[in-house]
């Protein structure tokens, strides 16, 4: 009964919860594909993709940004890529300049692993609603479609909208 009494009386403070805001982009892409071996070195344009990036920001700090995406390429083949990313954003003006690291992981049908650095703009309409673009630089050295002793290098470029939810 004194335990009870006690922990009304005694002072506490008052835990509040973490917040979570979320955005989610969509985007369509291309861009130039390049492959190097041991000899040669060929060019070409990238398949035109879509992207969706599902962006996570905790305790109201829009300057860093996780985000969970994936990337389907629409061309030649249907491929699903995962794509998670880091994004550090800064405000300039009413816009928000951005910039990325991420690891698109090809799953389906091949199988490609690598690293994506890149930046990009959003700008707002309003409160909900925006046009966003970026470019990226994705380095792919494993996977099963990669031949040994090769690397293949993609410079992307995407446009889209992003909802701030």
């Amino acid at each position: 009964m004194s335990l009870i009494l006690l922990a009304t009386i005694v002072p506490h403070t008052v835990a509040s919860a973490q917040t979570l805001d979320m955005a989610v982009d969509a985007r369509l892409g291309s861009g130039s594909l390049t492959s190097s071996g041991d000899s040669d070195t060929t060019t070409a344009r990238a398949p035109t993709n879509v992207q969706f990036d599902v962006g996570f920001m905790f305790d109201g700090d829009r300057e860093l940004e996780w985000v969970l995406g994936t990337i389907i390429q629409l061309e030649k083949q249907v491929i699903l890529a995962l794509n998670p990313k880091m994004k550090l954003m800064r405000d300039i003006g009413t816009s928000e300049l951005y910039a990325f690291a991420g690891l698109p992981w090809y799953v389906a049908p091949v199988r490609r692993l690598g690293v994506e650095l890149g930046g990009g703009l959003y700008i707002p309409v309003n409160d909900v609603f925006g046009w966003v673009t970026n470019l990226s630089i994705q380095g792919f050295f494993a996977g099963a479609d990669i031949p040994d002793g090769q690397a293949v290098l993609a410079i992307n470029g995407a446009f889209g909208v992003r909802f701030a939810l």
